[in-house]
């Protein structure tokens, strides 16, 4: 089974960054840390199988989409590397102009 590499973009990196202080903000530093864990942990399973989910071609050129728990992770296939693109909340209303930074 093929290997991809996984690259965050530096909006990506933010956006869990800022997933995280929120919850540490309401719940604690400790239920942050594993849910941060987690959604990283739901990235790394994207260096297997990454075209397993479906393409959102309507929000950008070969975005694909995957969940945890109610946040979005976009990303792209290309030259055997996963790009994650943005980590978003599925409320708010994601726009292809939203996930062109």
């Amino acid at each position: 089974m093929r290997r991809h590499r996984i690259v965050y973009s530096d909006t990506a990196r933010a956006d869990i960054i800022a997933i995280g202080d929120e919850i540490r903000n309401a719940a604690g530093e400790f239920i942050a840390e594993r849910f941060v864990a987690r959604i990283i942990a739901t990235v790394e399973s994207l260096e297997f199988m990454p075209t397993r989910h479906r393409i959102r071609s309507e929000l950008g050129a070969d975005l694909r989409v995957a969940g945890f728990r109610k946040y979005l992770i976009f990303y792209r296939v290309v030259d055997g590397a996963v790009s994650i693109v943005r980590v978003l909340h599925g409320s708010r209303n994601i726009t292809a102009r939203l996930l062109s930074g």
